[in-house]
């Protein structure tokens, strides 16, 4: 059986029957909770996270566009982007510095409630309450974002097994990141 990690290149994954109909063998449910269990351990482990964070997303812009899967990922991206910005000035570009984040998009138990969860941990160079008003910097300046959004602190496991019970086909790996150290006495 496949790992997160070894299955992580692989973009958008789908996380098929991660929790299984009753007429299953216990041997296959004890498969799927073990999977969930480590999708649920390793998305923990990424970072030490600190904001637990819903975006809902307009449904319609200005040009009477839907919103799709598609928009959602890039308007999650321009999200990222100026909350890398806001953090890390222009060096996160050049020197390939992320803030560490999970993400998982969402529709709503009638699929007309666009959202997004996501987990980020704050650099350890900004404090909580600055970073919560750089993510609220970020999400004013990203087009597709609502106004409707909770920012609130991550206070245990349960948020990402939230992320992992409520949508799990949805986790968005080309936008997941893991705690990158801080390199000392590296090369100018």
């Amino acid at each position: 059986m496949p790992t997160p990690m070894m299955l992580a290149h692989l973009g958008k994954m789908r996380l098929e029957n991660v929790t299984l109909d009753k007429g299953c063998s216990q041997k296959e449910k004890a498969k799927s909770n073990d999977l969930a269990f480590a999708w649920k351990f390793w998305l923990a482990s990424l970072a030490p996270w600190t904001h637990a964070i819903t975006l809902t997303f307009k449904r319609i812009d200005s040009r009477q566009e839907l919103i799709n899967e598609r928009i959602m990922t890039d308007a999650i991206k321009h999200f990222l982007l100026v909350l890398n910005r806001k953090c890390h000035k222009r060096t996160s570009i050049r020197n390939g510095l992320r803030i560490p984040v999970v993400t998982v998009i969402g529709w709503g138990t009638y699929k007309d409630h666009p959202h997004a969860h996501l987990c980020l941990a704050h650099p350890s160079h900004i404090d909580f309450s600055t970073f919560s008003a750089h993510i609220q910097f970020a999400a004013d300046h990203t087009t597709w974002i609502n106004k409707e959004r909770d920012i609130s602190p991550y206070r245990n496991t349960g948020w990402i097994n939230y992320l992992v019970d409520h949508e799990p086909e949805n986790i968005i790996f080309e936008l997941t990141t893991a705690h990158q150290p801080a390199i000392k006495n590296a090369p100018n």
